[in-house]
């Protein structure tokens, strides 16, 4: 195997490099960031995922001994099962702040401190399109209630945090004049929420480094972004680079429609291009994903970042002879980083170089031609090798996608003759 590289300084090399670029274009990241994991709500809102209470409480006690900052445990008024999962959470007695998402009504927030939070995260839009199509509301009237209900969670001892649904998608001068209302009765951080994702990394960090020039330090900022353009990872960094202190992400990057900022990337990209300190224990990432997979249902593409089946496996000859001089060479991140192992894959791009570890590896010795041979062979019965198993895997996984990511029409239908009778 050829040389490993100091994690640490690799790190360091990427993040001081980029540090020069930031600071060229007048950026500075903050120092410190806490991590706010929403896999147990907004994850959970994936189509199709439903995770017991056992399951969102083995996931919570990984992400409190990860070093998570704040927990998102669930949303209260979705059933009595998701209540009993978020107090069970509560009392468990993490380090993070538990905290469960509601409506700015009074009767979620009640719920809320049924369930013994430490905190709630309340959501209200402030877009146009939201507040007029959805809720059927003026904009005066959102921010009445907005500061209605932070006033009734601070007077039960709460911390609010205040997520204004849509924001990227609402006019500045509104989206201000809300946060300051709300920030005003109490709510202690306020979230800058790219709700259908619609942001770019340059438009995410000049939206955000506006709002938090305009409201300076009257309140901490969060940034929660989805991914319906594949840009929740870079539109979170930017906010961060921004001045954002809480990125909101998922395990996996799990959630609506294309899912949000994914949690082991994030956190990556953050330790490794800018430098900052997450607080993550990054070793157990692997770990963390595999849980949130197998509890979900919701499983990762083989080149997935960071922790994907392929994030560390090379076949190409070239790449793979690199990797054998020195594993930085293809190698950004190094696979015990984030509990992951390094492996090399014979196949259609195989090279010499491998064949010849393999065979060192049994202490067996081959000639340049025999080597070179033993190469064609393997990318013959690579190019050969059947398709039936792709097309019975590609029909499987169609069926599990319909069954168990879904919810059986016909069994809806009955549901509703029970409730209905002879009428349905």
């Amino acid at each position: 195997m050829g040389t490993s590289p100091d994690i640490a300084l690799v790190a360091r090399n990427q993040a001081e490099q980029l540090g020069a670029f930031l600071h060229d274009a007048g950026r500075k990241a903050p120092e410190k960031i806490r991590v706010w994991d929403e896999t147990l709500r907004d994850g959970e809102q994936s189509p199709g995922v439903c995770f017991t209470a056992e399951d969102k409480l083995d996931i919570a006690k990984l992400l409190d001994g990860m070093g998570v900052a704040v927990i998102d445990a669930g949303f209260p008024m979705v059933s009595e099962e998701e209540r009993r999962a978020i107090t069970a959470i509560a009392r468990e007695g993490l380090s993070a702040a538990v905290g469960a998402t509601v409506r700015a009504v009074p009767a979620d927030i009640d719920a809320a401190l049924r369930c013994e939070v430490r905190e709630v995260h309340m959501f209200l839009p402030t877009s146009g399109l939201h507040l007029r199509h959805k809720l059927g509301i003026s904009a005066e009237d959102a921010i009445s209630r907005a500061v209605a209900a932070v006033e009734h969670a601070k007077r039960h001892g709460l911390v609010v945090d205040f997520i204004a649904e849509d924001a990227t998608r609402t006019p500045m001068e509104y989206l201000l004049r809300f946060y300051r209302a709300v920030i005003d009765a109490g709510a202690d951080r306020v979230m800058l929420t790219d709700t259908v994702g619609v942001m770019s990394p340059e438009a995410m960090f000049r939206f955000s480094r506006m709002v938090m020039d305009a409201l300076g330090k009257k309140a901490e900022f969060a940034v929660h972004c989805h991914n319906d353009f594949g840009l929740a990872v870079a539109n979170t960094l930017a906010a961060v680079l921004a001045g954002a202190t809480y990125p909101t992400v998922t395990v996996n990057g799990i959630g609506e429609r294309a899912g949000n900022a994914a949690f082991e990337e994030t956190v990556m990209g953050l330790e490794h291009l800018y430098g900052i300190r997450t607080g993550i224990a990054t070793e157990r990432l692997a770990e963390l994903s595999l849980l949130v997979e197998r509890r979900s249902g919701m499983f990762n593409q083989p080149h997935k970042p960071v922790v994907g089946f392929n994030a560390f496996r090379h076949e190409s000859g070239i790449h793979v002879d690199g990797v054998l001089q020195h594993t930085g060479t293809y190698e950004p991140i190094q696979p015990e980083e984030v509990g992951c192992c390094r492996s090399f894959v014979l196949g259609k791009h195989s090279g010499r170089s491998l064949v010849t570890a393999l065979l060192a590896s049994r202490a067996l010795t081959a000639s340049e031609e025999q080597v070179r041979a033993i190469a064609e062979d393997v990318k013959l019965t690579k190019e050969r090798s059947p398709r039936e198993r792709i097309h019975r895997t590609a029909h499987e996984r169609d069926a599990y996608h319909r069954e168990v990511l879904g919810f059986p029409e016909e069994q809806f239908w009955q549901l509703v003759q029970r409730h209905l009778g002879n009428a349905a």
